[in-house]
């Protein structure tokens, strides 16, 4: 930081991520500069999780650098987080509402009008219009300590791509005039990519998992795991490829029938199976296109069906089906749009199968509130719905997580926008329709956060979520009240940033959990959660 002027310098701000997430960061005091002076101030503002939808993906900071602060910075950075976060909302509501393309000018006035897809380069956008009404109303009582804010962008053309061949982007320099000086303070971006922090989970028999991951070279992998043994794996399915932040979904059909599907680098849906002896595949599920690092939907509500559900590249939410007792091997049919529901691009359409007849699915709304929408003889063979599940506020997108525990029952989970982890149940015997929300036992999550559940038997509901401490955590009910929430392993333990935890039963008496520790490796716990294990990569 160079100075023209004398005084101690403080500084905070805020990032805005490509999901329209946003983070504050500070306050950090820079020193004392006089006129003249030249001195570093090495330090890492902010961290930002590369996760996202699509490429590319912009990232944003805005920073905020004050004289010695008298109170007023971070009250002022918390202003604009909260309208950020506010406007955000109805950016990503504009842009997906009815197509994309939409202009979100005339969602928020002042804005102008701006073409496209990315969420991040909406909120970039956002941000100015932001900034200067919080400034109008805040610099009438700032005294002259707080300058204008400035906000620096990056734009992150692929997965593992750099700047130039260099994680470390080249140097961005801002200045601030005012309050009697001038301040030049330079800046770059630095990229750290690793392994994917997604795994998923099957189990095909009662003493077998199998679990699935996308290295950092892009690589579609599995290892396996039979009671008594050790691991093994890990192998490349198929000469898979995709990207590596792009979840693969594993769906078990009966005794080794494992079924999965991914969105490929050309942003098609693939699926690929396990059949006994080898695996086969990849086909491409009726030439469906999504975002890439979308998570697909699917189901199997009887031992030769598959059910397929993502939000499509124009926002409508669509299905795709395959029986192995009508269909050629890899030869879907669909996609058939689901009683006209939209949703954000890239966001998961979980589904549930109450029986061999019946489909539910449901998914985080353009207006932040889950909705849900159903298929079977209860509806003459077609689509009906959408039906919002009450005014629970969840951020958009978010992961809704479903599980059928017993014919006629649902129960549903999701983080909301204030980090409360929820549940809400249906019965086919409820008069009243849904029962919930609940907040389960006062537990919290970063928003957006997906809840890995699941069910032994009627009477028994698992659930494990990531914590705001990145630590995983576990609550269970056992058909009277929930109890938890308990850390699982060493209190010590954490996970990476961002990562999920991927849950799986082996028959009625055992749990398996999945997770990318902090270290980047493969971890697991199981039994009465005592420890992790590393799984060899």
């Amino acid at each position: 930081m160079t100075s023209l002027g004398s005084d101690e310098m403080h500084l905070a701000g805020l990032t805005i991520g490509p999901l329209g997430d946003t983070a504050t960061f500070g306050v950090f005091n820079l020193g004392k500069y006089d006129s003249g002076t030249n001195r570093p101030f090495s330090t890492e503002l902010a961290n930002l999780s590369l996760n996202g939808k699509g490429w590319p993906r912009e990232f944003f900071a805005t920073l905020v650098p004050s004289k010695k602060d008298v109170g007023g910075l971070w009250e002022y950075v918390q202003q604009i987080w909260q309208k950020v976060k506010d406007y955000a909302i109805q950016a990503i509501t504009a842009i997906y509402g009815a197509s994309i393309g939409a202009a979100i000018g005339t969602a928020i006035p002042g804005i102008g009008t701006l073409i496209g897809g990315l969420i991040g380069a909406a909120v970039g956008y956002l941000v100015g219009y932001v900034l200067d009404q919080v400034w109008e109303w805040y610099k009438n009582w700032a005294t002259g300590h707080i300058f204008k804010p400035v906000t620096i962008g990056t734009t992150i053309g692929f997965y593992n791509s750099f700047y130039s061949g260099s994680p470390v982007s080249p140097v961005i320099s801002a200045w601030w005039k005012g309050a009697g000086g001038k301040y030049w303070m330079n800046f770059n971006w630095e990229l750290s990519w690793g392994t994917s922090n997604i795994i998923t989970a099957a189990s095909r028999q009662p003493d077998i998992v199998d679990i699935f991951m996308v290295d950092n070279a892009s690589v579609v992998k599995t290892a396996a795991h039979k009671t008594g043994e050790a691991w093994h794996g890990w192998w490349q399915i198929c000469n898979g490829n995709t990207s590596g932040d792009s979840p693969i979904t594993a769906v078990t059909r009966g005794p080794n029938k494992l079924d999965v599907l991914n969105v490929g680098f050309d942003g098609q849906i693939y699926h690929a199976g396990w059949y006994g002896t080898s695996w086969q595949g990849w086909w491409s599920v009726a030439g469906g296109q999504s975002v890439i690092g979308t998570q697909i939907g699917a189901v199997s509500r009887a031992p030769n069906l598959l059910d397929a559900f993502h939000v499509g590249n124009d926002g409508n939410i669509y299905t795709a089906a395959w029986d192995e007792n009508i269909d050629q091997m890899g030869v879907w049919r669909g996609w058939w749009p689901v009683a006209g529901g939209k949703g954000l691009p890239g966001s998961l359409v979980s589904a549930a199968a109450m029986g061999p007849d019946h489909l539910d699915v449901f998914v985080a709304g353009l207006d932040g509130h889950v909705w849900t929408a159903a298929w079977g003889s209860q509806t003459n063979w077609e689509w009906a719905g959408w039906w919002q599940i009450y005014d629970l506020q969840v951020p958009v997108g978010a992961p809704v997580s479903a599980v059928s525990r017993a014919p006629g029952w649902l129960d549903i989970f999701v983080v909301g926008a204030d980090g409360g982890i929820y549940s809400a149940a249906y019965n086919t015997s409820f008069s009243d329709w849904w029962h919930g929300w609940w907040q389960i036992q006062q537990g919290k999550a970063r928003p957006g956060s997906q809840v890995a559940a699941l069910s032994r038997d009627s009477n028994s509901l698992d659930i494990f979520v990531v914590g705001e401490d990145n630590r995983v955590w576990t609550a269970w009910w056992r058909g009277q009240e929930w109890k938890g929430w308990s850390y699982i392993g060493d209190e010590n333990f954490q996970v990476a940033p961002g990562t999920q935890v991927s849950a799986v039963a082996k028959g009625k008496d055992g749990i398996d959990i999945f997770a990318i520790g902090s270290d980047g490796r493969v971890w697991t716990s199981s039994g009465y959660w005592s420890n992790w294990t590393p799984i060899p990569l």
